[in-house]
Formats: structure tokens, sequence, C-alpha cells
């Protein structure tokens, strides 16, 4: 059985806000890296811990380490949602109409990167969600790191 949980990014040193903490992770600048247990709307945990922090912040559900949806807020009323292994997301039945795809996705990202402070290469963002590991937490954690500038 593979792991279901949040990946969580955020400017915080301690995981306040966050429960079932597994691990946490420095990734430069202030930023730190959560695994979590537990479940729920990545995109409403985003745009919590932006209005929590003051700060951007990312949070992805990852489904059995199969596939995540990754949501970004740079505010606590704004946000986008990204499928990483979308196919595979597909085939859990997620209504994938409502992520962003293809440049748009990139856009978001980059935007949201940008309003973190970073300004990472538009095509290593695009190939990074593009990306297929054997693990969906290693390819979100990839893009993660990407957009957060500790790659």
């Amino acid at each position: 059985m593979g792991f279901w949980g949040f990946l969580v990014a955020a400017k915080m040193d301690e995981p306040t806000g966050l429960t079932d903490v597994l691990s946490t992770e420095d990734i430069g600048g202030g930023w730190r890296l959560f695994q979590t247990g537990g479940s729920g709307d990545p995109g409403q945990l985003a745009q919590r811990l932006s209005a929590q922090t003051g700060q951007p912040a990312l949070a992805a559900f990852v489904l059995d380490s199969d596939c995540a949806v990754l949501a970004g807020a740079t505010s606590p009323a704004d946000g986008w949602q990204i499928a990483v292994h979308p196919a595979t997301l597909e085939d859990y039945g997620a209504p994938t109409d409502d992520f962003l795809d293809g440049q748009a996705a990139v856009d978001a990202a980059l935007g949201w990167s940008r309003a973190a402070g970073f300004a990472p290469d538009p095509g290593t963002v695009a190939t990074a969600i593009a990306a297929h590991e054997v693990l969906a937490e290693e390819t979100t954690t990839a893009l993660i790191r990407v957009l957060s500038g500790s790659r």
C-alpha cells in the first residue's frame, strides 16, 4: 500500500495548523517541506496556510503514491490546482477538468513561484509538471523543489 496524505511547502518553522506530521525538511530560505497523514482538499489547505503565514503556500494530496493534486495559493483568496500523474488521477475518478494543464499550469506555477520570491526556468517547470516518477510523492516533491528554488 502506498502513501495517502499531504506534502506541504510553506514558509514556517513549525507545522502550525498541520496534523499528523510524518516528516519535515528545511528546503531553504525559511521554507519547509512537510509530509502529513490525513485527507482533504489541498486547495483549501494551501489557502489556509497562506492566510496563516502571509506567504504563498503549496499543498498536494497524494493518493496511494499513484497520483496527486497539487494546489498553490499566493493569498487566502486565490489558488490553482494541477494533476500530478493526470492519467492515473482520472482512473481514480477525479474530475480532471478542475485542474489546469499545459501552458496554463506552467503559468500558474510560475506565478506562484514568483510571488514566493523565486525565479525558476519556465522549461524546467514545464518538465517537472510533465514528469512521471514511480511514486507520485517523488514527482510532487521534485516539482515543489523546482518551484521553491531548492533544486
